[in-house]
């Protein structure tokens, strides 16, 4: 994963990555700097939740 981010920090026109990560992993998502938005919800029967990293600004 951090070597996918740093490849997007690359990307002029990346400027954030949005991600629907399983909740039972959100807090390795949040170690990597990216933020929960929203509340849980179910993706093919599994919690998530929606999370976001700015990549720039």
């Amino acid at each position: 994963m951090e070597a996918a981010i740093a490849i997007l920090k690359q990307s002029r026109d990346c400027n954030e990555i949005i991600i629907h990560a399983q909740e039972y992993i959100k807090d390795m998502y949040q170690k990597l700097g990216f933020d929960q938005v929203g509340d849980r919800f179910d993706e093919g029967g599994i919690p998530h939740v929606k999370m976001v990293k700015k990549l720039k600004g």
